[in-house]
């Protein structure tokens, strides 16, 4: 007999009632914590297992939740599936950061973008945003960010976000960011755009000249996504 080539370990939740498990684990403990008191929490569970409902999806994810809680063990998984941790800015980044006026920002975890490679071969293509024109070629990647649509060229994508799924990518480097002090213009690696006293011009670092990603990307509204790390780990 052949030695098996890999284990895994599965995790299951019961969306229903089993006061008597045959496996010996009953979820009737989550049932309760997730759906309160919830007073019929059978009917409940037979819907949220249809899985055809969309007004169930806040209970079946804290169902979800307080399952991973219980059940998942810190020591299930060896250091390989650790996520690697938030980058520190240096003391160096931090001096330069405050000469120039620019505050480091990281963004808010669960905000993943939607994110395609050009990978045709084209000579690329010119659109108009922010002010100004944009050029997208080879190799860029076209994000969509909640509804917000651009390219971010190749280099500066694969620096800044890592993938996290089904399409999704998460941005995990640090940005700085300075406020405009007057309206102009900015040059960025897509083309150029306008800036007001509003915005705030982006770079992923504290003393570039050239931003990697346009001003306007990062009006006072889209900031909101953002957070300052100041000097310490994003927690």
């Amino acid at each position: 007999m052949s030695e098996p080539r890999f284990r895994y370990r599965r995790y299951d939740v019961k969306i229903y009632s089993d006061p008597n498990p045959r496996d010996g684990i009953s979820d009737d403990a989550l049932h309760r914590e997730a759906l309160g008191g919830v007073a019929d929490r059978e009917r409940v569970l037979k819907r949220i297992a249809r899985m055809d409902d969309p007004s169930t999806l806040q209970q079946l994810l804290k169902l979800g939740l307080l399952a991973g809680e219980s059940k998942v063990g810190k020591d299930d998984f060896p250091a390989l599936f650790d996520l690697p941790a938030a980058a520190t800015p240096s003391p160096s980044s931090a001096a330069a950061a405050t000469s120039t006026g620019r505050r480091p920002y990281q963004r808010q975890p669960g905000l993943p973008v939607q994110a395609i490679q050009l990978t045709l071969l084209t000579e690329g293509f010119h659109y108009d945003k922010w002010g100004g024109r944009q050029t997208c070629i080879a190799g860029d990647w076209i994000v969509n960010n909640h509804g917000d649509v651009y390219s971010i060229d190749a280099e500066t994508f694969a620096l800044t976000y890592r993938p996290v799924g089904g399409g999704l990518y998460e941005k995990h480097t640090t940005i700085w960011a300075e406020p405009a002090a007057a309206d102009g213009v900015v040059t960025t690696k897509e083309g150029e755009a306008t800036t007001a006293p509003v915005m705030s011009s982006c770079s992923t670092s504290p003393t570039a000249r050239t931003p990697t990603r346009s001003p306007a990307r990062n009006s006072s509204s889209s900031m909101s996504h953002w957070r300052t790390t100041g000097t310490t780990r994003r927690p």
